[in-house]
């Protein structure tokens, strides 16, 4: 099973014996061939040599000399995931549909839709095709963590805590599960009943103990995670615990140091820890690597100026 850039997946060709028989650099193929399932081979050859309009034009053929054939399904979603490498999601998405009418229990086809949807915006619907696939295969903690990713994008982060809860009961080292649970916890926001607010926000930190718990798990698997060790630094930032988010963040910047986010972020926890000079360069940085980041550059004159008050 192989996983392209945007997470769509491609089956298994039944048909790999034929494609590994292709010579990679000439690529000796009988283009009179009428047999669907060696233009289906021929599609899944070049797209391992990232060759892939002509891919497509495989797949295209394979569907042209039998519709009707056993594994035409499949040749539609490879169809689909190798239009989304091409970026041409809303093409793509109409292959995957196609594999779904064919074949309704198709999961490969309901989670690559689900997928393309959710790269097209369309999350409500995202979520409704990763249902779909789940309803088939609820055993499965990769559709549960792209479920709960949808629903996080919609606001709905009760419920995509629940999906990335059940992800990691099936899956309890999905490092990436832990991860996207630790952010849906900080999102959280905690009401109260009565007194003067009315019921209204009483703290807009949400869950935040929580979600470091649960980057803290993630970073145990997966120790070079930069992006939960970020996450942990900005969450520990907001709960006033700035010289652990610096560690955090350095840490997150020994693994990615491209990051201008990350080193914003770390220039705003030294201006909290007083450190104006010292967050002036975490900004400078950023800076350096996008230019037009207003937000770094904003808080780069603020912390300029507190370290001229400063003498």
């Amino acid at each position: 099973m192989d996983i392209n850039d945007a997470g769509l997946i491609r089956a298994d060709s039944d048909n790999q014996k034929i494609a590994d028989n292709v010579v990679e650099d000439s690529i000796e193929f009988n283009v009179q061939s009428t047999d669907p399932k060696a233009w289906y081979a021929h599609g899944d050859t070049l797209v391992k040599l990232h060759q892939y309009d002509n891919a497509v034009d495989s797949y295209d053929k394979a569907i042209a000399l039998d519709p009707d054939n056993a594994l035409v399904h499949k040749v539609w979603n490879s169809r689909g995931v190798t239009l989304g490498s091409l970026g041409q999601h809303k093409d793509a998405l109409v292959s995957f549909e196609k594999a779904i009418a064919i074949k309704p229990d198709y999961v490969l086809a309901w989670t690559n839709r689900g997928r393309t949807l959710r790269l097209l915006g369309q999350y409500e619907e995202a979520v409704t095709s990763q249902d779909k696939a789940l309803e088939l295969e609820p055993n499965n903690a990769k559709l549960w963590y792209s479920r709960g990713n949808a629903l996080g994008v919609l606001g709905q982060h009760e419920d995509a805590l629940e999906s990335f809860d059940k992800a990691l009961a099936l899956n309890p080292d999905y490092a990436e599960a832990w991860y996207a649970r630790g952010i849906a916890l900080c999102m959280l926001h905690q009401y109260i009943e009565g007194g003067d607010n009315h019921g209204l926000l009483s703290n807009h930190l949400g869950r935040h103990t929580e979600g470091i718990d649960s980057y803290d798990k993630a970073i145990a698997i997966k120790p070079d995670f930069a992006d939960a060790w970020h996450s942990r630094g900005v969450a520990l930032g907001e709960l006033g615990l700035h010289s652990d988010a610096l560690i955090s963040l350095n840490k997150a910047l020994t693994i990615n140091p491209d990051d201008p986010q990350l080193w914003s972020d770390r220039g705003l926890v030294l201006h909290f820890l007083g450190q104006y000079n010292e967050a002036v360069e975490s900004f400078d940085k950023a800076l350096a690597i996008n230019p037009d980041y207003a937000l770094a550059k904003k808080n780069r004159d603020i912390a300029l100026e507190r370290n001229k008050k400063k003498f």
